[in-house]
């Protein structure tokens, strides 16, 4: 069977700082690639030519579909990949990549983004994304901003199908510095507002307009403007549905509306039985109210449906460590002190370099007289996290020693545990 060529398009403005990464993440994953600078002041153009990519002029014109349709014309490759500077391919991804192509009877492949917000450090949110699909003359993409490629596709073909993949994209493009060095969310806002002029009955406009309000907390404008985008659509088969109910619920968390938001999540809940991030925030609505039974049962609810199905984006530790760290803090607050210290090692043996439960766990023990007992649990932890990774195991080892210390546990310190 040949093997079927990988074109990856891309569109960069002064990427000189993140575009090395990127390139470099490709290197052998891909044929061919080809890079529309929109007008660049710096390296850009001259790092993507030492890459071996095709550089393509681009005059910019306020559109991000029209200059990624000026790369897909000079694309020769069987599938198109693209990226923006800002990403990355994830090794496995790279290596994996050919074998979806080759085999696969899809239109389209999605890719798993992982987006790294704040300072890089607050974990990622997950959205599946189509990144991958085949070339062909009748592709080519739509909208002036967050420009979408699959009613293209469906146009062409009504019959596409398409697979959502376990290949990774991390993207570091939202991290505090970034977005305020480009300044992101301004540009976002009035492409978006005169997209929303120029197609008015469009909600995914809307929608993605209500994302930047949010983004920089007017809660009550981007609730308004997800109302308007909700009214518009259809839930049962609108791709961002479920996410555009979770960010209602964000939006009237943020305003201290819980019932409200309880109520929303009960209806979304109907439509997305499977979507864990809306039963923990369940639970978080209940603890609000002060219905603590009822938020017990929704955050123990959500650990044990575990992360969402992959079409749904969601955020590292829902249905793990972060709904386990949740509900120990609720436990606690009740004095269930033993509820607590197990939800905390849960918590933990999800991700072994959280510090916060490991500080709870030791705050409970020392404040509740079982300071004895703390030898004892670190091995038990231990047993299990070893068990994974050499560097997640001594993350956790070197988090608990500073736990210990802050606690003033250290001289409970277990010397015969294993030493680096």
């Amino acid at each position: 069977m040949r093997a079927e060529r990988i074109s990856l398009c891309m569109i960069v403005k002064d990427e000189e700082e993140l575009l090395p990464h990127c390139l470099a993440s490709v290197q052998g994953a891909v044929d061919e690639i080809i890079v529309v600078d929109t007008g660049s002041s710096d390296r850009s153009a001259e790092i993507a030519q030492q890459y071996g990519a095709v550089v393509v002029g681009f005059e910019w014109c306020e559109d991000f579909a029209a200059a990624r349709n000026a790369g897909l014309e000079r694309a020769s490759g069987d599938w198109i990949l693209f990226l923006d500077a800002d990403e990355a391919l994830d090794r496995a991804a790279r290596e994996q990549i050919r074998s979806w192509t080759t085999v696969s009877g899809c239109d389209g492949l999605f890719l798993n983004i992982h987006n790294y917000t704040g300072t890089g450090q607050q974990g990622v949110t997950v959205n599946p994304v189509l990144r991958l699909f085949r070339n062909a003359p009748e592709h080519r993409f739509e909208g002036r901003i967050h420009e979408q490629i699959a009613g293209a596709i469906c146009r062409r073909n009504p019959e596409a199908a398409f697979h959502v993949t376990d290949m990774v994209i991390h993207h570091y493009g939202y991290q505090t510095a970034i977005v305020e060095r480009k300044d992101k969310v301004n540009r976002n806002v009035r492409l978006l507002q005169q997209a929303v002029e120029e197609e008015p009955g469009q909600p995914f406009h809307h929608y993605n307009l209500g994302v930047e309000y949010l983004r920089v907390g007017e809660a009550e404008r981007a609730l308004e403007t997800f109302g308007v985008a909700r009214m518009g659509i259809d839930p049962a088969v609108t791709s961002y549905a479920h996410l555009l109910f979770k960010y209602e619920v964000r939006c009237l968390q943020h305003l201290n509306r819980w019932q409200e938001a309880l109520n929303r999540i009960d209806a979304a809940l109907e439509l997305f039985p499977e979507y864990t991030d809306l039963m923990h925030h369940r639970g978080v609505c209940a603890d609000a109210l002060g219905d603590a039974d009822q938020a017990e049962y929704s955050l123990r609810e959500a650990v044990r449906m575990g992360p969402p199905p992959p079409i749904y984006h969601t955020e590292e530790g829902i249905g793990t460590y972060q709904t386990w760290y949740t509900l120990g803090r609720l436990l606690e607050g009740r004095a269930d002190l033993e509820g607590a210290v197990d939800a905390y090692v849960e918590a933990v043996r999800a991700k072994s370099s959280l510090l916060p439960p490991l500080y709870r766990i030791f705050r409970i023990m020392r404040v509740s007289g079982q300071e004895h007992q703390i030898p004892e649990l670190v091995r038990s932890a231990l047993r299990s996290v070893r068990k994974r990774l050499h560097t997640k195991y001594w993350a956790f080892w070197s988090n608990l020693v500073v736990m210990m210390r802050l606690c003033n546990c250290y001289r409970l310190y277990p010397h015969n545990l294993p030493q680096r």
